[in-house]
């Protein structure tokens, strides 16, 4: 068995989580899949747009790191962004929307899962963010 090599760095993390999502999935299950897939199409063009990477998407919530802390607030930015255009034709009670959280600090990363404060920092402010917001720890610059 080979030992697994982990590595850190400094890093930039941003965590979202789908506001409502089990109401979303109770009332209307094949429609909220197939609008979970086109968020997540959102997600992962965006966040690579700004040279972040996904590291984690499942359900309702993704998590990416960036190296830069302003890449990562203009990748959540332009996912909210399209987001709240795509929602202008769907009823409220349907629309899909993030709560994020962004944190800044030292992520350790062993056999491509990626771990650390900045991680559950982001996971923990995402959930005081306003639907559709976007929650900044005060660790971040």
């Amino acid at each position: 068995m080979t030992a697994l090599q982990t590595t850190s760095a400094e890093m930039v993390a941003l965590n979202a989580d789908i506001v409502g999502y089990s109401r979303l999935m109770a009332d209307d299950f094949e429609g909220t899949t197939a609008a979970v897939e086109g968020t997540r199409r959102i997600v992962e063009e965006k966040i690579d747009q700004h040279g972040g990477k996904l590291v984690n998407f499942v359900g309702d919530n993704f998590m990416a790191v960036f190296t830069e802390a302003k890449d990562a607030v203009a990748a959540a930015i332009a996912i909210t962004t399209q987001l709240e255009s795509r929602n202008a034709d769907i009823p409220e009670s349907r629309q899909v929307r993030f709560r994020m959280g962004i944190d800044q600090g030292e992520v350790a990363v062993s056999d491509q899962d990626h771990f650390g404060d900045a991680l559950n920092v982001a996971a923990r402010i995402q959930g005081i963010a306003p639907a559709g917001g976007i929650s900044v720890s005060g660790s971040f610059s």
